[in-house]
């Protein structure tokens, strides 16, 4: 059996299948865990489309709010951009998923809220905690009511 053919890429993607599996995730969990991961990049629109259709379906929807909301805890979002990446998704599903996701959103602030101190200084001495700053212009009307920023609320 020849493995000199398998890259850093293959390895990671076999292993977190074999994760998955053995944590028994749904397949809407784990492309959640894969729209915000760690990794450098984004998630792709078509996994992001996949997810906000998913919102759609009673189960699917029980499935993937509470594995992004998983992602503001401390064993959840293990780093400063799995909290960015769940906030960008939670962005996208107000925009393009179920009205169900709005309710949900609106119910959960608290969470949210909790972001709104993240700090985290990377090496080079950059604030990378400003780029998980929730409520970005775009998610405030449909969130809050007063259809106002959480800086015109203190």
């Amino acid at each position: 059996m020849n493995f000199g053919n398998f890259d850093v890429h293959d390895i990671k993607s076999a292993f977190n299948k074999v994760k998955a599996t053995v944590m028994q995730l749904t397949e809407m969990e784990q492309k959640v865990k894969e729209a915000t991961n760690a990794e450098a990049w984004g998630a792709s629109s078509s996994l992001m489309q996949e997810i906000a259709k998913g919102t759609y379906d009673y189960q699917g929807f029980n499935e993937i709010m509470p594995a992004i909301y998983k992602r503001f805890t401390p064993e959840g979002g293990h780093t400063w951009r799995n909290v960015y990446k769940a906030l960008t998704l939670i962005e996208y599903l107000i925009k393009n998923g179920s009205d169900r996701v709005i309710e949900y959103v609106r119910s959960h602030t608290y969470e949210l809220k909790t972001c709104l101190n993240f700090t985290y200084i990377d090496e080079k001495g950059k604030d990378q905690g400003i780029n998980g700053t929730p409520f970005p212009p775009s998610m405030s009307p449909p969130l809050c009511p007063s259809h106002s920023t959480p800086s015109q609320e203190e």
